[in-house]
């Protein structure tokens, strides 16, 4: 009777002032996470009152009344739902979770004295936890506040009270009936379903309450958890988060826990680690505690203000060190009790909450940055002031860049360490959904949706784009880490599991034509994409040779696919393809692929790009731009190893400085007599070839044509393959470089080999093919220039232009080009056939499982991708696609006639044709007329008819028409 009557006098009524008006001065209440809240009378009263129920509890635990206890837990409870909302007052329910904490605390203790007698308020006990463990219904808001603003401060210090509650509340419920610690956990548990919750405030809430348990020396550590690696592994998860309160001292209690090895002992740049190292438990207490005005009683008000940030609060750059340096050592940990975890159940936990991070991490942390970047001009209601919106305006420019760099330091330090646990997850766990371990670098920004792409308009609102460039100094390190833990698992699954083997062949195939595929070309991205093509190069470069299926398998066949996709992708993918594989041709390491056995296989998708070019009346086509890549990339530094003068550079830089330099060759005139150039017998057997196609196929440039190689690649060739037929003699190896091993001798023995030379012929016709229409295309000027600029030239006028040498001499070499042209085109068409009857069985057909993946394949293998076609950058003015391809095939048979022997022969086959070309392309009447000329160009090519031994000529002068009578003057 007492005790009703003791309740209802000191019922909990709800507080109804304003604390910004009626606050009591000099006196405040300190929340958990270092708040100090204002108080009003009614909250006072509501203060004191609240005391008076731990006062009553205290007696009824004393008494053993468990029923009557339990009573005013209840009473307590149903007051915190009853209060102001915490945007509103968070005071109230402070005080209320408190005074529950302080009776939770008070059972606890008098359990442990006295012994264990109440077990039969377990069920009220977990639903009092149930209660706790709802945000919503502790706060009184139904959606989180902005991160940062006043009002998600005032429900970080409600969600801060409630989850030392529920701790408390979990100790004497595994006190009481240990039997229902499981059932408990399940309120928390599993760690990374919450690390991904949309609601900060339950993540706030579970980081907060599973950094208690596992605090070195709680009562919790005792009786609670059995295994702290579920919180060591979904740490990393949560680690992203762009709010403060709950992932620091989760991560302080981690590195307090003796049994991680390497957390609680390895040293790193962080001053705040050792400290969370050294003070173990009571590092814990202080982060928990919060940073306060006042001193800690563990010292170190430094290292609190780090890990003791108010829940609620922006990420700042000091704890995102903090996280980045944490994360480091938690992948080391990982790693090093990979292999000793001797549970199997525990290992398949452990890949599954990798397979989880890999899967929602990107879009989680893509989100959280859209947020941090949209909250700035998000309209934050309810009546904040004008300082509080600046403050949310600067905090989230802040945590912008802190987010971008807690986000790369994890995913760094994941791919660094755990690369062969993460794709073991991947192939284990993923099933048959998309593969995550690919895409979860982001670089290029391009390569995953889930990463982001740069808006159009320019404004940055995704994390890739902030994320990658992060990633440039580390690019090569972490794709060789991917390759080589993809290779590991290849060895692990080729007995026995061919499904899970080959996910591994598609998980290589990811990492490598994957990532090329997204490269864009755009200016923004240019030295990302090209340091992640080098570092692919690197990685695949110093795979075995035997079983090195991307350079022998995958990129071939990525190259043949390109032709399939729309015009400005396929481009982009074999000006990518070619980049990677100029990188491995020209590597100076001695365990690298071999120029030779590279290009043997290269054989056929680049004789097939060259003859594509090629295909149709005009080579506006963007992949003539491929081929001008492949001969200034690949043959020509390739042919200048060969020569021994890789040093003299092949840009179009020091053509134009050795032309600047050597100034203008001298020129002869040309007759008609001595037009008539000498060519070998096999050069007019190939002219007078004609090419016979097996059918009608349309002009590649329009999406949709499937060239027949790809077609018949596609299949399983089961027919032996045909003896090489020998294309002309190779370049003889000379003797001295069959034992060395040196550039020069490695590129002497890949000219050697009969598929190389091939590629050598093939391109030779190509580049004589560019030079011969682009003179054709020539402006050469064939009138007669009258004495009197007045003069009108009519009736025999005309017939002396007929008859004009001039022109004449113009129609000659124009028809001795088109024949050329049709010579070139008819000698590459053949060499294709015969590449493909000889070299299509060598090149492995990729699996039918690689194509039937439709929109969710990791490589597209031909079809469009997610992006825009114009995301992709080729160069889009016709004159300098032309320019640079004229450069390149001068350049490239310059160097092939330098090679003595059958390198000069094949080139003065067509010197007849780049005479002739020569004429119209270095015509002063050319330049007069208004086409760009180059320096450059012109110097290379007037260097390679020196080269050939032919002179420089001239078409005769324009003839001058005398004036019978003066010009009528005005």
């Amino acid at each position: 009777r007492e005790l009703g009557k003791w309740l209802g006098d000191a019922r909990l009524s709800a507080a109804k002032e304003n604390t910004a008006v009626n606050n009591v001065h000099g006196e405040g209440f300190i929340a958990i996470g270092g708040f100090t809240l204002p108080l009003t009378p009614s909250l006072v009263r509501l203060k004191h009152r609240a005391s008076v129920h731990v006062e009553l509890f205290r007696v009824c635990v004393g008494r053993i009344l468990h029923d009557q206890a339990v009573l005013c837990l209840k009473q307590i409870m149903s007051s915190v739902t009853t209060q102001r909302t915490s945007i509103e007052d968070p005071v109230a329910r402070c005080v209320l979770l408190r005074a529950l904490t302080t009776c939770l605390g008070i059972w606890l203790q008098y359990i442990a004295m006295h012994g264990n007698s109440g077990h039969k308020c377990a069920d009220d006990i977990l639903r009092v936890m149930r209660a706790l463990s709802d945000v919503q219904k502790m706060t009184g808001v139904p959606s989180a506040s902005i991160i940062g603003s006043a009002f998600a401060l005032n429900e970080g210090a409600v969600v801060a009270e409630a989850a030392a509650a529920w701790v408390a509340a979990f100790n004497v419920l595994v006190v009481t009936k240990p039997d229902k610690r499981l059932e408990a956990l399940d309120m928390v548990y599993p760690l990374d379903k919450y690390a991904f919750s949309r609601d900060w405030r339950e993540r706030v809430f579970v980081t907060r309450a599973v950094a208690s348990l596992c605090a070195p020396g709680s009562f919790a550590e005792k009786y609670g958890l059995l295994d702290t690696r579920p919180a060591l592994m979904s740490w990393l998860a949560f680690a992203i988060d762009t709010v403060a309160g709950g992932v620091a001292p989760l991560a302080a209690a981690l590195c307090a826990r003796s049994e991680f090895l390497v957390l609680s002992q390895a040293a790193t740049s962080s001053s705040t680690v050792g400290w969370c190292q050294s003070k173990a438990g009571a590092a814990v207490a202080a982060a928990l505690r919060g940073k306060h005005k006042h001193k800690t009683a563990s010292g170190g008000e430094a290292h609190v203000s780090v890990v003791g940030n108010h829940p609620g609060a922006l990420l700042t750059s000091k704890e995102s060190a903090f996280r980045v340096a944490v994360a480091t050592l938690v992948a080391k940990e990982i790693a090093s009790t990979m292999h000793s975890t001797p549970s199997t159940t525990q290992q398949k936990l452990d890949l599954e909450v990798m397979a989880t991070i890999m899967r929602k991490l990107p879009p989680m942390a893509n989100r959280l940055f859209k947020e941090a970047s949209e909250s700035s001009t998000a309209d934050i209601s309810g009546g904040a002031s004008l300082s509080a919106k600046s403050s949310v305006d600067e905090g989230a420019s802040a945590t912008r860049l802190a987010h971008a760099s807690v986000v790369s330091g994890v995913v760094k330090s994941l791919v660094a360490h755990c690369s062969t646990m993460l794709a073991r997850a991947d192939v284990e766990c993923n099933g048959k959904s998309a593969l995550a371990f690919p895409a979860f670098i982001p670089f290029p920004p391009a390569h995953a949706s889930s990463w982001g792409v740069a808006q159009p308009s320019g404004r940055v609102s995704y994390i890739g784009d902030v994320v990658a460039p992060l990633f440039e100094n580390d690019a090569v390190e972490l794709v060789q880490q991917q390759v080589r833990a993809i290779d590991a698992l290849r060895c692990t699954y080729a007995d026995g599991d061919d499904q899970r083997g080959e996910l591994v062949l598609q998980e290589l195939s990811a990492v490598t034509c994957g990532v090329l595929e997204a490269m864009t070309g755009a200016q923004a991205w240019a030295s990302r994409e090209l340091a992640l093509a080098n570092a692919i190069a690197r990685a695949v470069s110093h795979q075995s040779g035997s079983d090195n299926v991307v350079l022998k398998q995958y990129l071939p066949h990525f190259v043949l696919s390109a032709l399939q996709a729309p015009q400005k992708c396929g481009a982009r993918r074999i000006m990518t393809a070619v980049k990677v594989l100029s990188i491995v041709v020209s590597s100076r390491d001695t365990d690298v692929q071999k120029p030779a056995s590279v290009l043997n296989v290269m054989a056929l998708p680049l004789i097939v790009v060259a003859h594509e070019s090629m295909v149709g009346e005009s080579y506006e086509h963007h992949a003539a731009t491929a081929v001008a890549s492949v001969l200034m990339d690949v043959l020509v530094p390739l042919l200048k190893d060969a020569l021994g003068d890789r040093g003299t550079g092949s840009t179009m830089s020091n053509s134009t400085a050795a032309s600047n330099a050597t100034g203008q060759q001298s020129s002869t005139s040309m007759s008609a007599s001595s037009a008539a150039t000498k060519s070998s017998a096999s050069a007019r057997e190939r002219t007078t070839r004609e090419v016979t196609m097996a059918a009608p196929r349309p002009y590649f440039p329009f999406p949709g044509a499937r060239p027949a190689t790809v077609a018949t690649l596609t299949a399983t060739n089961t027919a032996p393959a045909p003896a090489p037929v020998v294309h002309q003699a190779p370049i003889a190896q000379p003797e001295s470089t069959t034992s060395i091993s040196t550039p020069k001798a490695e590129a002497l023995r890949a000219l050697s080999t009969n598929a190389v030379w091939r590629i050598i012929c093939a391109h030779v016709s190509v580049s004589v093919a560019f030079l011969t229409r682009v003179a054709l295309e020539a402006p050469v000027n064939s009138e007669i220039v009258a004495s009197s600029s007045f003069q009108v030239i009519v009736g025999k006028k005309t017939a002396a232009l007929n008859e004009s040498p001039r022109l004449a001499e113009i129609t000659r070499l124009r028809q001795l080009l088109r024949g050329a042209q049709k010579a070139t085109k008819s000698a590459l068409a053949i060499e294709r056939k015969e590449v493909e009857r000889l070299m299509s069985d060598a090149l492995k057909p990729l699996p039918e499982s690689f194509r039937q993946n439709g929109v969710d394949a990791a490589v597209r293998w031909g079809l469009a991708t997610p992006l825009a076609p114009n995301a992709f950058v080729v160069e889009e003015d016709a004159q300098e696609r032309t320019r640079r391809l004229v450069f390149a095939a001068v350049q490239f048979l310059t160097h092939v006639s330098k090679l003595q022997g059958n390198g000069f022969a094949e080139v003065s086959k067509h010197e007849a044709s780049i005479q002739a070309a020569a004429v119209f392309l270095l015509e002063p009447s050319r330049r007069a007329a208004g086409t760009t000329s180059n320096t450059a160009t012109d110097v290379a090519l007037k260097a390679l008819l020196q080269t050939l031994d032919v002179r420089i000529m001239e078409l005769p002068p324009k003839q001058t028409a005398l004036s019978s009578r003066p010009g009528r003057r005005r």
